[in-house]
């Protein structure tokens, strides 16, 4: 696993159509995020605990959907090419279309960010947009 993994945990609740996953992100053998998600087939409701900003160096990485997020507590500078840097504070939202692909640096790096985010529909997996293109997240971290 080459210290990239996810530790989760599935709960179906009470109708196939909802779904309710725990899991932690480890990238590089450190905490990256924890998530709370609450899935139907037509939305996602999340709880992010951000641990840890993107590795840097590391190319930005986008998202299979849209997502609003609301800053709960923390908060995080986000790095889209092209576009000047944006700061994301507590009270704050973030609005990221499908296939931006962003970098997310944490404002304090000894505490993490809370976020609830809203996602729609997944349309695809995501990714890294690397020099050579688009790349999996899975193959980008060798997982497959």
């Amino acid at each position: 696993m080459k210290g990239h993994g996810y530790v989760r945990y599935r709960q179906h609740g009470w109708n196939w159509r909802l779904e309710f996953i725990h899991d932690k992100l480890i990238i590089n053998r450190k905490d990256y995020m924890e998530r709370w998600i609450l899935r139907t087939k037509l939305f996602q409701l999340r709880l992010h605990k951000i641990i840890s900003s993107d590795d840097p160096g590391r190319p930005p990485h986008d998202h299979p959907t849209f997502l609003a997020s609301l800053i709960l507590k923390g908060g995080y500078i986000q790095a889209v090419r092209g576009r000047p840097d944006e700061t994301f504070t507590r009270g704050s939202f973030n609005i990221v279309p499908w296939g931006v692909a962003h970098i997310v640096t944490l404002l304090n790096e000894h505490a993490p960010t809370w976020t609830l985010v809203f996602n729609g529909p997944k349309n695809r997996e995501w990714g890294f947009q690397t020099d050579k293109g688009w790349v999996h997240h899975e193959d980008f971290f060798g997982f497959r």
